[in-house]
């Protein structure tokens, strides 16, 4: 477990990198900062709005991630948490990440889209 990272200043487009690993989070799929997201004449920069969201939340909390002992350096994918919350989950429920098509999170994605919460209230097929 890689542990004691804080929030804000680790948190790079859609990854995070501390200690020489690059970590991407797992289940999820992220939205690039260039993403836009639109809905008739209606457009947003979707993938700024999500890491905007990611690191205020983050801001300051520490963020701890299940990587493999045996990493060292590159990149991993990683569950990783603020306290008990599951950061991925936590994107997913704000609608600033889309889950992994049959994993974990897609009854966390169909609440966002329902709700109409982040990138879901630019969708078109709502």
């Amino acid at each position: 477990i890689l542990s004691g990272l804080v929030g804000s200043e680790m948190c790079i487009r859609d990854s995070f990198e501390a200690d020489g690993l690059r970590i991407s989070l797992a289940g999820v799929e992220s939205l690039p900062f260039e993403e836009t997201c639109s809905f008739g004449t209606l457009s947003a920069p979707c993938g700024a709005q999500a890491r905007t969201a990611l690191r205020g939340w983050l801001r300051g909390r520490s963020l701890s991630c299940d990587v493999p002992a045996d990493m060292r350096e590159g990149s991993v994918e990683a569950t990783c948490h603020v306290g008990s919350e599951d950061v991925a989950r936590w994107l997913v429920v704000q609608g600033w990440a889309r889950p992994v098509p049959g994993g974990a999170y897609d009854s966390a994605a169909e609440a966002a889209r329902r709700d109409e919460r982040g990138l879901w209230r630019y969708d078109e097929s709502r």
